[in-house]
Parts: C-alpha cells; sequence; structure tokens
C-alpha cells in the first residue's frame, strides 16, 4: 500500500493519511487502478491476498497466472465503481468460462 503527496510522488506531506490509498506490486509498482481510504485499501489487500499467487515473482511472470488475473479482477470488482467494475465483472466470468 502507498500514499501519494499532493505532487503524486510517493511519500509524506500534510493531506489526511486516512485517504487516497493505492495497492501496488512492490516488484514491479503496477497497480489494480484503484485509490481508496485505508480501510478499504487494507482490505482489497487482505481479498488480494487471499488468492494462491507468490506475490513475490515478477510482473510479467504473475501476468501469465490464471489466478493473479483472477485475483486482479476480483479486487477490481470488489472496490472499483461504475464501468471499471462492470468490465472487471465481465472480465471475472470470461475466466470462470474458460475454467
Amino acid at each position: 500500500m502507498v500514499h501519494p503527496s499532493d505532487s503524486d510522488e510517493l511519500g509524506g506531506d500534510d493531506t489526511d493519511i486516512r485517504q487516497n490509498w493505492r495497492i501496488t506490486h512492490t516488484g514491479s509498482g503496477l497497480g489494480f487502478g484503484l485509490t481508496l481510504n485505508f480501510q478499504r485499501a487494507t482490505d482489497a489487500l487482505l481479498l488480494a491476498a487471499s488468492f494462491p499467487v507468490d506475490w513475490t515473482l515478477d510482473a510479467d511472470t504473475l501476468k501469465l497466472n490464471p489466478e493473479f488475473r483472477k485475483a486482479g479482477h476480483t479486487v477490481q470488482a470488489e472496490f472499483s465503481k461504475g464501468l471499471d467494475r462492470d468490465s472487471a465483472i465481465r472480465r471475472l466470468a470470461e475466466l470462470d468460462r474458460v475454467a
């Protein structure tokens, strides 16, 4: 979990620390495309961690893992809004049909 400053750089500033958290993959810096309050970010992180994924792998290797894709779409379906949420739900359904 990372909390960018007002200038969108990672690090401290005077903003409300409970808001604007992002979930990212440490090895690559890639994220789920979500900006959440601290509690929801924690919940999203725990949901992602509940999938059988070795999160220590590099991003290119993870992208090949169907459980990684399922984890990402599940987190987005649960914590996104609007079209992002609908898109994640459709992608989850597609993954289920393929499996």
